[in-house]
């Protein structure tokens, strides 16, 4: 077993910098929720999900355009678009429920 099988990023070589440095800190906020108690009022646990999500996000709408170009147009990846904002949609929820549990939800008249 070498030293490069012991980094959790090498497992993620797809991911960019910015989608991995966050993607780490996601599972590090994750790891220090889930250990103070696993519940869905945890914040933190909420907020390390949204950064897994938000991390995912950037990476698949990052990785959306084929660098190659047919008839002077670049093709789209839509499967990574569609996957892009999906987790976009994930992100934003569990960004609201993280604003609900922190007490400070909006009403509307």
């Amino acid at each position: 077993m070498t030293l490069q099988d012991w980094n959790p990023l090498s497992y993620f070589a797809e991911l960019r910098t910015f989608s991995k440095a966050l993607f780490l800190i996601g599972f590090v906020f994750l790891g220090v929720g889930i250990a103070r108690g696993l519940s869905t009022y945890n914040r933190t646990v909420i907020l390390a999900l949204a950064m897994i999500a938000f991390s995912l996000t950037v990476h698949y709408l990052s990785n959306c355009l084929y660098p190659v170009q047919v008839n002077d147009s670049i093709s789209i990846k839509w499967t990574n678009v569609t996957w892009g904002i999906f987790m976009l949609a994930v992100t934003g929820l569990l960004s609201w429920w993280l604003w609900v549990i922190s007490g400070k939800p909006i009403h509307l008249p």
